[in-house]
Order: C-alpha cells, then structure tokens, then sequence
C-alpha cells in the first residue's frame, strides 16, 4: 500500500471490483499504508506480518495457501506476487487465478525473475497487463497467445480546477517514485542544454518517494551532485517527497514530465490527462499511442537523449496558448474514452466472468 503508481491502480481495480465482488486484499509486506485509507469499507484486509526480512518467505507462501482455499478468484499484482501464487497453487486447492503485469520487459530486469514471472504467467489462467507493449511480448510465447488481455488503467478525474494562464516561469512536475527507471539523470542533462540554450531554468517539482535499490540510490547521489554543480538549476529544483493531494499539482504546473527509460502505463500520465494537465513523456511502451504519433494529445521524447528530453520542453514552451488548449482538450477526450474505472472494471468482470466459466 505504499505510494506508487502501480500501487494506486491496484487500490482503483480492488474499490471497482468490490462493486460486484467480495474482495480480500492480501498484504505480506506492508511497508507503507499510504494508500490504505483509500480503500473501499466492504474490502477486507489480509495484512501479514512477518520479519522485515528481504527475499523469499516460505510462511508469506502458507499463509497465501490457507487464504487460497476460501476464493473462487486469485489475482496479483508484479511479479513477486505473480509468483508466490503460482507457488501456492502446487500446495492445495487452486483457485482460477489472474497474474497482472504492471511494467514492461527491459534490460535491467533480472533474468532469473523474468523466467520466474513468465513461468507465473504460463501456470495462470489468464494474463492482465496495463500495456499492450507487454501484452505483445506475453502472447509471442509459448502456450500464451489466448490467455493474454491488454487492459489500461483506470483513474478517477481530479476534481482540482486547473488554473488558465502559464505561470510566468516555465514549470514542470515529475510524479513517481525517486528511482533509476524514472531517468533523473539524463532528465538533469536536458535542462542544462535547455539553460544553456534558453537562458532560463523552468522550476521543477519531483513528487514521490525514494525508493531503495542500490541503482535508485546511486541515481539520486548523481542528481544531487549534478545540482551541486549547477547551481542555477538547483535554485529551481526541489523533491517534494511523498504527497497525498496530487491533484493540486496537476492543477498548478504547466507539465507532467516523465522520461521514463521503461514502464508500463503510467498512472501519472492518465491522471494528467484527465486534469487537463500537458503531458511529456518518453516514447516507450503505448506512450506513441496514447499521447499520437503527431503529438496530437502530448509531446513525445527519446529518454536516452537528453537532446531530445530539451527539444520536447522547448516545443512545450514554445507552443501557443490555442494549440495547447486543443491539445490537453483532446487528450482529456481520450483519457476519458479509454482510462475511466468504468471502462476498466467492465474489461476486468469481463475476464473473470469468462475464467469462471472455463
């Protein structure tokens, strides 16, 4: 239940589904509850204590067998979860069971834990992913090419009214998690060339919180030190941490910007949308699709190229006010079309009405 965006489309998929389910929510590493006052009051909560141990846990696995006699419908969500439960269907009774995959393939991946979740993925039922990129790759396997739906997320519309004038400074916001997929280096690089070519720094606002890994640490010492060394950009720079009301920065920036190296659908991007909030964002995954290959409903950039990363900031900045209202006008349509929670529990009742039946 910690903050993330994987996180916040789980508690949007447990609060829809509740409408026309009995749901259990079961929790073996609850490090955060941020997101848990969120959660629908029919929902029960299944939290799992156990040592702070990191890595496998064998109790976590018993625990999920016992909980696995008692439902007619197992889902998970990443691919830890995806795995424990297809360990736990070798134990006992095995429920129909949906593995959801929230990321895409990417080389950072561990070979280990992607054989592992694909051999999760081959054991279930049925496959969810929140990309069609990751869809493509789950279907080209064995075995998997009628198992497999695509379906995007599902957001609720931020009801904070978006200002009407840019703020007299450039500003941008990031939204997720302070981690080396999130590109802060590269993204750091990019506003050095648009300072040098430009003569101004837009403010910028990271909101999220630290995540751990060793390569997410090392890649917040390098932000820091790049700051350091620049002051006329850290001047304008600052992480705001974890923050509950992300609607109100949505309402009061003049961009999203998410040079993300890899991901699925990020939740940031559909909220964004829906916000009428303009959107900058790598071209990975469906972002082609669902920003137009033409820019239609965002700006669309290469994350290894800082280049690139400036380029798509000038082109925001540079692009009149009318064009812009049409832009995040027709983003907003399409948001609405296809990332509402209605769209998504009818696509996710659709797929457990049809397992049950198999």
């Amino acid at each position: 239940m910690g903050s993330g965006g994987a996180q916040r489309q789980v508690v949007n998929i447990a609060n829809a589904l509740s409408d026309s389910h009995e749901v259990t929510i079961f929790l073996y590493r609850l490090n955060s509850s941020f997101f848990m006052s969120s959660l629908k009051s029919n929902i029960v909560v299944a939290n799992f204590k156990y040592s702070k141990k990191i890595g496998f846990n064998w109790r976590v696995l018993w625990e999920l067998k016992i909980l696995m006699s008692r439902v007619d419908v197992m889902m998970s969500f990443l691919p830890a979860s995806n795995i424990y439960c297809a360990l736990a269907s070798l134990l006992g009774k095995k429920p129909k069971h949906i593995a959801c995959e929230m990321s895409i393939v990417n080389e950072s991946e561990s070979k280990i834990r992607r054989i592992l979740a694909n051999f999760a993925n081959f054991s279930s039922s049925h496959v969810i992913c929140n990309s069609i990129t990751q869809a493509e790759y789950i279907r080209s396997l064995p075995g998997m090419k009628k198992k497999v739906s695509a379906i995007w997320n599902g957001c609720e519309t931020v009801s904070e009214k978006r200002r009407n004038s840019r703020n007299q400074c450039l500003s941008l916001i990031i939204v997720g998690r302070v981690a080396y997929p999130k590109n802060g280096v590269r993204f750091l690089e990019a506003i050095r060339i648009f300072y040098e070519r430009n003569g101004f720094a837009p403010n910028i606002s990271w909101a999220g919180r630290d995540d751990s890994a060793k390569k997410d640490k090392l890649m917040k010492l390098q932000m820091i030190d790049f700051l350091d060394t620049f002051p006329a950009i850290k001047e304008k720079f600052q992480f705001l941490g974890e923050v509950k009301n992300i609607g109100s920065l949505y309402a009061n920036t003049d961009a999203l910007i998410l040079p993300s190296l890899y991901e699925g659908v990020p939740n940031v991007i559909c909220e964004a949308m829906l916000a009428e909030c303009p959107v900058i964002a790598s071209k990975i995954s469906d972002n082609l699709e669902i920003l137009g290959e033409n820019e239609d409903r965002g700006f669309l950039c290469e994350p290894f190229s800082p280049m690139s990363i400036c380029k798509a900031i000038e082109r925001l900045a540079t692009t009149s006010p009318e064009i812009l209202n049409n832009m995040v006008k027709n983003a907003k349509e399409f948001a609405r079309d296809h990332f509402s929670i209605l769209t998504m529990k009818a696509q996710y009742d659709e797929v457990i009405n049809n397992i049950k039946k198999d």
